[in-house]
């Protein structure tokens, strides 16, 4: 698809892929939101089909994690100036890391709700710390008449991530009891 501002007819030159910054923040985009996507998945399956919830207060037992970003987000920028856009990133990957752990490791169909909502802040937590700071990489490292490709690789990164989180969680989703079995996924 040719156009006058790019004649070679891609969309994205793909010499911006030789920028590690902008790798690293396409990167991590990606895999935040391959883990939260993943996550609200799994975590709505368990409140509706293991404990019973309805999906409003599913809705209501997972927006701690609105708040969290919320909370988180805007002082990501703040952290990035203090310990750098890398150490930014690693901190929201490493919360993310702890959230998926909490998920696997501690939830069980007799868990009380603190167990997910520990998982739910520190994943969120996680993406609230480390996508402006990925943002940050993406759109500093391509020339400033490209912003718009910027943009565009940011979106679809997070698309991308999200689509391959769902793809992947379900499969993945053990049966957490006996009524979790009798769904049509499994």
């Amino acid at each position: 698809m040719p156009n006058s501002s790019n004649p070679d007819g891609h969309p994205l030159d793909p010499r911006y892929c030789r920028t590690k910054r902008f790798r690293i923040g396409a990167s991590v985009i990606t895999i935040a939101f391959f883990g939260m996507f993943g996550m609200f998945f799994v975590v709505s399956q368990y409140f509706q089909f293991v404990k019973g919830y309805s999906p409003m207060k599913t809705d209501l037992a997972t927006l701690p994690s609105a708040v969290t970003m919320i909370i988180v987000a805007p002082r990501a920028v703040l952290v990035q100036q203090r310990i750098t856009v890398r150490r930014t990133i690693a901190l929201g990957l490493a919360s993310i890391a702890l959230g998926m752990a909490t998920f696997a490791f501690f939830l069980r169909d007799d868990s009380s709700y603190l167990v997910p909502l520990i998982g739910i802040v520190f994943v969120t937590a996680g993406v609230g710390c480390a996508m402006p700071s990925s943002t940050t990489s993406i759109m500093t490292s391509l020339p400033m008449n490209k912003a718009g490709v910027g943009s565009a690789v940011n979106d679809t990164t997070r698309e991308v991530g999200g689509a391959l989180g769902i793809a992947v969680a379900a499969p993945c989703s053990r049966p957490f009891s006996a009524r979790t079995s009798k769904l049509p996924m499994y």
